[in-house]
């Protein structure tokens, strides 16, 4: 996948028309990026370049935090997010539990502590013609299509 670390100097990085999948962890992570605007979009995340398989990151699809001016989507080129999670165990940092089941955190989407983000435009837990496919919705993601946890989250927008 895709990890970006502590950056704070200004300026731009998009990261577009990707197929993102099959990653031990997050398929895209942004952790701790306060300069930076980030634009995420055009992708396959989770999934087939065709956005009609399920290739599932071991965890979400992407997880922003403690990040500002994160823009997952945008009007009219959205990113296809489905399919992430797992019931593996995956290795848990901070814990005492080598390995443990990361299930409440295998989202489509896990955005935790984002300031000035928006979500919007993106096909989560669908193909691109925003439908699912096969038994049991094939394309959902594991626990959830969005998890915002607000540690003090503000002027973030969804447009769904």
């Amino acid at each position: 996948g895709i990890a970006i670390f502590q950056v704070e100097q200004a300026g731009s990085i998009t990261i577009s028309g990707n197929t993102i999948s099959n990653n031990f962890g997050a398929g895209i992570r942004i952790f701790q990026c306060t300069g930076p605007t980030f634009t995420i979009n055009s992708n396959f995340i989770g999934t087939d370049k065709t956005g009609s398989t399920a290739l599932p990151n071991l965890t979400s699809g992407i997880i922003a935090q403690s990040s500002t001016n994160v823009n997952i989507g945008i009007a009219g080129a959205g990113n296809v997010i489905s399919g992430n999670g797992s019931t593996v165990m995956a290795p848990m940092p901070n814990t005492s539990n080598a390995f443990e089941w990361d299930w409440y955190n295998s989202c489509g989407i896990y955005f935790e502590d984002g300031r000035n983000s928006s979500i919007k435009g993106n096909f989560i837990g669908t193909n691109l013609a925003g439908t699912s496919t096969g038994a049991a919705n094939a394309l959902g993601n594991l626990y959830a299509g969005i998890k915002i946890k607000n540690y003090g989250a503000t002027s973030t927008s969804l447009a769904i």
